[in-house]
């Protein structure tokens, strides 16, 4: 039994559906089905031999639309603006790098100035790109490059004469 209202929410909306792959077209036709105003919110399931009463149910979809007219069409798109270097930097500041930190458990403070540099270095790099993806992939490289140098410069000391 579906709930009176559902909200279903669809991350990386274009790979959820899968149109390129072989039952893509069958994922795309479930949706057509949800979302059609004409259906009254039922349709004839032919494998039930019945009518099935469908939820009124609002979708909720990240990423890119899908090729598919038909589904673009019964979409209300909204779009958000992208995220300013100012917010670029606040969200690796209260997010990705405490995150980082307790991962590959690291203090704050033995984070030298140099790599600070290369942190800031890499989220202006990403300054064209829409949202953090891409700087928290590339600061998580980089943290297992500080991590690398953190070892090889124990395992000197600890061999050093």
């Amino acid at each position: 039994q579906f709930p009176e209202n559902a909200i279903l929410f669809l991350d990386e909306f274009d790979h959820a559906l899968g149109e390129s792959l072989p039952d893509g077209e069958r994922r795309v036709g479930v949706l057509l089905k949800l979302l059609d105003p004409a259906s009254g919110g039922q349709f004839f399931n032919p494998y039930l031999g019945a009518q099935v009463t469908l939820p009124r149910i609002i979708v909720l979809a990240g990423n890119k639309l899908p090729s598919d007219a038909a589904l673009r069409s019964r979409l209300d798109v909204i779009t958000f603006a992208d995220l300013s270097l100012k917010q670029k930097r606040n969200i690796v500041q209260t997010s990705i790098l405490p995150s980082l930190y307790g991962t590959y458990q690291i203090a704050t403070q033995d984070i030298t100035p140099a790599e600070m540099h290369q942190v800031d270095a890499i989220i202006t790099t990403h300054v064209a790109d829409p949202g953090v993806r891409g700087i928290e992939i590339d600061l998580d490289h980089l943290f297992v490059d500080f991590m690398t140098v953190r070892a090889s410069k124990t395992v000197a000391a600890a061999t050093a004469p």
